[in-house]
């Protein structure tokens, strides 16, 4: 016969915490798959991270997937460096486009700034 004990408080936060971070995380692997992030990631691997500017908190979108504040984007004599920031950074690897593959460019601004 099977007995059951009762699960105290801190083993019921323990099962949520841990549900929820496995949650988390598949959730962000979904997004960068779909998204196109990780194909962009295997194509264009970032090697070491340009150091000239960064741009923090900037926003994204790649396919349908939009990322409001949340990428880290650098520019030196290598191309350009993509990164997420850390806490939706699982399946995101930091990727860099480097300048010759670069063919189209239209000068805008984000935030009042021209980018």
């Amino acid at each position: 016969m099977v007995q059951f004990h009762p699960m105290d408080d801190t083993e019921i936060l323990k099962y949520i915490v841990i549900g929820f971070a496995i949650l988390w995380i598949g959730i962000c692997n979904a997004m960068a798959y779909m998204s196109g992030w990780k194909s962009l990631a295997r194509k264009y691997p970032a090697l070491n991270k340009p150091m000239q500017k960064r741009y923090f908190m900037q926003d994204m979108k790649i396919r349908w997937a939009t990322y409001k504040n949340g990428i880290t984007i650098r520019t030196g004599p290598e191309g350009i460096y993509f990164s997420m920031f850390p806490v939706f950074r699982f399946g995101h690897t930091p990727f860099l486009i480097p300048w010759y593959m670069i063919t189209k460019y239209e000068k805008t601004t984000m935030r009042g700034k021209a980018i």
